[in-house]
């Protein structure tokens, strides 16, 4: 069976990489209610797939933007389900990659919103980790978003 979130963020990172217009996919995301992405995230491996398509997605379009990649990892702009994210919120709350430090889980749990508490993937693996930092190596940046 197909899972509609699974579709959407799979169809974001298609057109992402294809250079493509997003702007109704992510318009899409924006308006999902939360039920929604409750029922069809309903295990850490939907979770996984998801959050790592959407953030390779926008790790792709903002890339694409003229700013500076260290800023655009904490710029809020990824809209999902009313709520807006950063590149930093999906990657270190949600798919808690290194999150294995003591300080670094207190931190999550006391500071993030019960959105991303309720939406973040419970055990990441190693391949997790992988995937994103090949999406950061591997991505033709222009020159401005790479200073």
């Amino acid at each position: 069976m197909e899972n509609y979130l699974i579709t959407l963020s799979e169809n974001i990172l298609f057109q992402a990489q294809n250079k493509q217009d997003t702007t109704y996919l992510r318009r899409e995301l924006h308006y999902l209610k939360l039920r929604k992405l409750e029922v069809f995230l309903d295990s850490d491996e939907l979770k996984n797939r998801f959050w790592t398509n959407i953030y390779n997605a926008f790790f792709l379009i903002i890339a694409g933007e003229a700013m500076q990649m260290n800023a655009a990892y904490k710029y809020k702009r990824i809209k999902i389900s009313g709520n807006i994210l950063s590149l930093d919120d999906i990657e270190y709350k949600i798919l808690k990659r290194n999150n294995n430090r003591f300080s670094q889980k207190l931190k999550t749990v006391i500071f993030s919103s019960s959105f991303v508490k309720g939406l973040a993937v419970a055990n990441v693996g190693l391949s997790t980790q992988l995937i994103l930092n090949r999406s950061t190596r591997c991505t033709n940046h222009n020159d401005k978003a790479l200073s």
